[in-house]
This record gives C-alpha cells, structure tokens and sequence, in this order.
C-alpha cells in the first residue's frame, strides 16, 4: 500500500504532462540585440557625429528571424563609450535616437562627464524612458518593414586634453521578437 501511496503522484503527474505535451508550441520569443557604434571627432569644443542604420544590418538575430517575427517590441537601452582619445577629457554627452523619417525616438544627455566613465570596466549607462517613448518605439516597430533608425552623438563644453578629440560610443538596444515556429 506504501508504494501505491507513492506511485500514484507519479502517474498522475506523469499522465497531466503527456496531455499537456500535445499542445503545439506556436510562438517563441527570442530577443534581438541592435548595436550602433559611432565615432565622432574634431577640434573645437563641440563634436558631433550622426549614423543611420537599419535592423537587418546591425543585428543577425533580426536577420535570420526577420520573416517569422509576428511582434517586435521595445526591451531596454543603454549607451557606453567603446573609445575616447584621452581619458581625462569631459563633456557634456548627448545621444538621440530618430525613426527612418526623423521623428525623435528618445533623447540621453550626460552632463559634464569624463568621456570615459562609462567604457569597460565601468558598466554602461541604462537608459529610461517613459512610456510615451516605449509606445512610439514599439509603433513604429509594429510595421515589420526593415525599419531604419538615425542615431546622433554629440559630445559638447569639452574640457580636459587637447585637440584634436576623439571619441567612439556606443547605443545598445534589446528588442523582443515574438516570432513563429
């Protein structure tokens, strides 16, 4: 009776599994990382640099998923500096992100910061946004074309080093891909 006691769980359990188990898995989500580099140089105290971009170049996930995607949303953002010419400079940091027709998507200024404070080792900066920001991004995802993106750093009032200056960063963004088996 012991093992009755004992087995009986197990055959139940056993039993719900393989019911459950013949429910077709339909949808998968798979997360889509888009990195955009950006170099900007100069000699004044101001330097800006703009690049535009598209998903299906900057991120393989995309590219591979891109024709059994049934959602593409909004995950996170982070900005990080992958170089700068001299650690010591400082400035004011300002990274926008645009849509293919140049509406404004989300804007980050960093106020006088060192140019390196948020390159590795240091962990990069995560960026908020509201929700009207998450909602425009996740419209203008919505349309499953090969959307495009405008990125601009500008990097101002900098200090520190001399000219000329240099500077790489980075926007990283994490979409979710609800994409089908």
């Amino acid at each position: 009776m012991k093992k009755f006691k004992y087995l009986l769980p197990f055959f139940i359990t056993l039993f719900f599994l393989q019911m459950s188990s013949c429910d077709e898995i339909n949808s998968i989500e798979v997360n889509v990382p888009v990195t955009k580099e950006i170099s900007a140089s100069g000699s004044n105290s101001s330097i800006t640099k703009s690049e535009s971009f598209c998903l299906i170049e900057a991120s393989d996930t995309y590219k591979e998923y891109q024709d059994k995607i049934k959602k593409l949303t909004f995950a996170q953002a982070a900005y990080r500096t992958v170089s700068v010419s001299d650690p010591s400079l400082k400035g004011d940091i300002n990274l926008t992100v645009m849509d293919g027709n140049g509406t404004p998507l989300f804007s980050l200024t960093l106020p006088n910061v060192s140019l390196a404070a948020y390159m590795k080792p240091n962990s990069p900066f995560v960026i908020q946004l509201n929700q009207n920001q998450i909602q425009a991004i996740d419209l203008y995802l919505s349309n499953f074309t090969n959307q495009c993106f405008k990125a601009i750093l500008t990097v101002s009032n900098i200090s520190g080093g001399t000219a000329p200056y240099s500077m790489t960063g980075a926007v990283d963004i994490l979409l979710k891909a609800d994409t089908e088996v």
